[in-house]
């Protein structure tokens, strides 16, 4: 019979350090948490929520880290602005550079208010969420009352009131030169 082999105890590898656990959150949290911080009561579905109200959540979540007044604050936007105020929120939220990571692999066009892009709104209200816990909300933070500031503040969006600007100047320039030709004319004609 042969000798039997002796064998030794192989120690264990030590495991790789383990990540934190992320919180979990279960929709109706998630959906309390932006309708406080949005101001939005009525949300159901969470598809309804813009870009201003991921803006106005970000800045409850990290003040000073949007520049609420570039946004277009329209009551009835046209869809170009609504895509508008989308992209300047997911370019807030990837300059933030968290730990937390960023919703970067979702566009504008994402985020539309339709059912079938439930899970990009999803994935951006987790974020927002997610660094609400690192950051923390002001309690006395008032998301009617941001609104109201930049809506009256604004008159509208920045870009619309700059081309309403130039029009009235042009069509002004246009009177004047018109009202100097005719009274020219008036003058030469007596």
């Amino acid at each position: 019979m042969p000798p039997k082999k002796k064998t030794t105890k192989k120690e264990p590898e030590p495991s790789p350090p383990r990540q934190p656990e992320r919180p979990h959150y279960d929709y109706a949290d998630v959906l309390a948490f932006m309708r406080r911080v949005t101001g939005r009561r009525a949300a159901l579905l969470g598809t309804e929520f813009t870009g201003i109200d991921y803006c106005v959540a970000l800045n409850a979540v990290v003040p000073q880290a949007v520049d609420l007044a570039k946004l277009c604050w329209f009551p009835a936007l046209h869809p170009a602005q609504r895509r508008a105020n989308v992209a300047a929120f997911l370019k807030y939220a990837e300059a933030l550079n968290t730990t937390h990571g960023s919703p970067t692999d979702v566009t504008p066009a994402d985020l539309e208010a339709e059912p079938k892009h439930a899970s990009h709104h999803l994935r951006v209200q987790l974020w927002l969420r997610r660094i609400a816990d690192a950051y923390s909300v002001a309690p006395d933070y008032d998301p009617a009352a941001v609104r109201r500031q930049f809506s009256s503040a604004a008159d509208g969006c920045p870009a619309e009131r700059a081309r309403v600007l130039r029009i009235v100047a042009a069509t002004r320039d246009n009177a004047v030169e018109k009202f100097t030709v005719a009274a020219a004319a008036e003058a030469a004609g007596k």
